[in-house]
Parts: C-alpha cells; sequence; structure tokens
C-alpha cells in the first residue's frame, strides 16, 4: 500500500494539470494560467524573456550598474473578462503586490501592479494598468501570476530565481546563482523551490 501511494505521489509530481512538466519544459511559449498558477507552488519558471517565482521567494535582479530583488506577495484574477466591443477590449483584470528592495534601501517598498482591459477606439486606446517595475533605468512588465518580464531591446537586464524569502539574506554575488537575460528561443527551464 505504501509503494503504491509513493508511486502516486511520484507521477503526481510530475505532472501539472495531466501536462507532464518535461513537456512544459520543451516549450519555447509560456503555458496557460492556470499550469502556471501550478507550477509556481513549488518551481520557478524560466522562459526565453520572463521568470515566473513562487509566492514570497525573492527574484534578483541586476541591471546595467544597479542591483534590485523583488517578492509577490499576492496575485488575483477577477474573473470579469467580457465580451470585446469597438470601444473596450474585454480583456480580464488581474492584481499582484510586489515588495521591492534595493541594497541601500533599509525595508523593502511595496507596490500594487494591476493589468486592465484596454479602452478606446481602433488604434487609439487606453489602459488604467500599472504593470511596469522599474530597477534604475531599466523597466520590466509584470504579467499575471508572477512574472517578471525582460523587454527584447534589454541587453543589460538579467534575472536569478533564489530559494530566498528574506531580503536581509540576498547577496548579489554568491557564485551559486543563475542569471538569465533576454535570450530568444530559449525552452522553458523548471527549477525546483522546495
Amino acid at each position: 500500500m505504501q509503494i503504491i501511494f509513493i508511486i502516486l505521489v511520484l507521477v503526481t509530481s510530475l505532472t501539472v494539470n495531466g501536462t507532464e512538466k518535461w513537456k512544459i519544459e520543451s516549450q519555447v511559449a509560456a503555458p496557460e494560467i492556470e499550469v502556471v498558477e501550478q507550477l509556481i507552488k513549488s518551481d520557478s519558471i524560466v522562459g526565453f524573456s520572463w521568470v515566473s517565482q513562487p509566492l514570497n521567494g525573492i527574484l534578483l535582479i541586476k541591471t546595467k550598474n544597479e542591483y534590485c530583488a523583488i517578492k509577490y506577495t499576492g496575485y488575483s484574477r477577477k474573473g470579469d473578462k467580457s465580451e470585446s466591443s469597438v470601444f473596450k477590449s474585454g480583456d480580464e483584470s488581474f492584481d499582484a503586490t510586489i515588495e521591492l528592495w534595493k541594497p541601500n534601501w533599509k525595508a523593502p517598498k511595496t507596490i500594487e501592479l494591476s493589468k486592465r482591459p484596454f479602452y478606446g477606439l481602433g488604434k487609439i486606446g487606453f489602459s488604467p494598468s500599472n504593470n511596469r517595475i522599474r530597477c534604475g533605468k531599466s523597466e520590466f512588465i509584470w504579467q499575471y501570476p508572477t512574472s517578471t518580464v525582460i523587454l527584447s531591446k534589454d541587453t543589460s537586464s538579467h534575472l536569478a530565481p533564489t530559494l530566498l524569502n528574506n531580503f536581509k539574506d540576498v547577496d548579489f554575488e554568491d557564485r551559486s546563482l543563475t542569471w538569465f537575460g533576454y535570450k530568444e528561443g530559449r525552452k522553458i527551464k523548471l527549477i525546483q523551490m522546495e
């Protein structure tokens, strides 16, 4: 009976929503939102331009001459997707909260992020979203639930997922860190964070 339970646990840890983790790692495109929500419970997801980090896990950012660290502390889906029209996109709304920290700060700064539908007419549109994260002069995009995205023209920024959850433990010079920059075509890499 115990052997069957162990095999069942092993098999379920290798799948997410019925998809084997190795299949996810063989693709370049980001998985569906529901798959990402499940994966980040135990793994960081590294894509060609983004890293999705588990809640309360610290993600390090290295830019040209700045270091920052962020921690996603919460996220939510509004479930308000609607039919699009001439005046609105009808996209679903998303929210997240992060703590942003720099080495010379005594305490992290809390930032509320949001992604809202577009409103407008034709190619002229507006979205009341706040989905930008700044580290020095570099800017990153947040995507639900916990993805930090490097812009395609940014060749100097890199992200490093960590097992840390306390900013006091951050060491940007730690040689065991693996830094990921924008790399078109990189297949998804899952890094276990438990």
